[in-house]
């Protein structure tokens, strides 16, 4: 027996709405259904985003997936005890025709509220597994870290997904971190837990990013696969502005250890900050003091006489079938 259950977002044809239109507006619906754990939403005006641009914007995020306008930046991370390059966090960046280059507040939150966030987690994955395979075949090994949503922990096949791409494009899993914040595993932790059993089974490294800042019970953190925590670019910010936060960043890092966790920290911007978090333990540094995020040529030319962390990793081509992206489509 299999037990499936329907949920639908609805759109009403009204004036002179193009099929476009009401299918953005079918989407939000749909969004505030399954937001709201219900069987049916209907699209109303208060769904609407504030800005009537916005409305157009779910059409615009498929149009860049499918015309490469997406851009890898790259911001690279530093061993605190030996100051070697021990990987790179990648984050997405849109160039989009009229508005020029967007960051990530200028769109991801929208792919969020939209479930679009599956779509564009998955371009980032194939493209950062494949950037990572090329460094590996040239012998310049270095990790690659891509974040990933709770919406993208819900996705059932993700772990297939992930051991699909890792086998086309040949890179060892351990040369791969998943990063996801606390939230993501708040709302069904068990759920969240098994995914996160089967990504980790894989080899590749899970990090809990913004730690500190979420909700979630110590008994959950326990018991998730994951191998770093990143210490939320607030606490790092107010290590020198107020005197109080710094035995949090300590207490932070010291748990982290506790649990056997590598600890990095992340929007360092001096050296007064960096002195102190090195004091403190912290394995791993972030920030603007050391590079700020970049397109592939420029950190090619930043990484050039740099020393890297040595990695000895192998490929594995895993018996998973790997699924092809889809777009959700209405069907009556």
């Amino acid at each position: 027996p299999i037990d499936i259950a329907v949920t639908l977002g609805l759109a009403l044809a009204r004036d002179n709405a193009s099929a476009d239109e009401l299918m953005r507006c079918a989407d939000l619906a749909l969004e505030r259904a399954r937001l709201e754990k219900r069987a049916l939403a209907i699209y109303e005006a208060a769904l609407k985003p504030a800005a009537r641009d916005q409305l157009s914007l779910l059409g615009e995020l498929r149009h860049a997936v499918e015309h490469d306008e997406l851009r890898l930046f790259f911001q690279p991370k530093i061993e605190f005890k030996t100051g070697r390059v021990t990987g790179v966090e990648v984050l997405l960046r849109w160039q989009h025709p009229t508005r020029g280059l967007l960051g990530p507040a200028d769109f991801i939150p929208f792919a969020e509220q939209t479930g679009f966030i599956r779509r564009l987690t998955r371009w980032t994955l194939d493209r950062a597994i494949a950037q990572g395979a090329k460094w590996q075949r040239a012998h310049k090994p270095l990790s690659v870290a891509v974040n990933i949503s709770a919406d993208d922990i819900g996705d059932v096949r993700l772990d297939s997904r992930v051991a699909g791409m890792l086998s086309r494009h040949q890179l060892p899993p351990a040369l791969l971190t998943l990063e996801l914040t606390e939230s993501g595993f708040i709302e069904d932790p068990t759920r969240a837990l098994r995914m996160l059993d089967a990504i980790a089974s894989l080899g590749v490294n899970l990090s809990i990013d913004d730690f500190g800042t979420g909700y979630s019970s110590l008994s959950h953190l326990a018991r998730m696969p994951v191998h770093e925590v990143k210490i939320d670019r607030s606490f790092v910010i107010g290590l020198e502005s107020d005197a109080e936060f710094a035995p949090v960043v300590r207490s932070a890092i010291d748990m982290g250890h506790g649990l056997g966790l590598k600890v990095v920290a992340e929007g360092i911007e001096t050296e007064a900050a960096a002195a102190r978090l090195r004091d403190f333990g912290c394995d791993v540094a972030q920030g603007y003091l050391y590079a700020k995020p970049m397109p592939l040529a420029a950190l090619e030319a930043w990484l050039d006489g740099k020393e890297r962390v040595p990695v000895i990793a192998f490929p594995v081509d895993f018996p998973i079938e790997d699924f092809a992206d889809t777009v959700s489509l209405a069907v009556y």
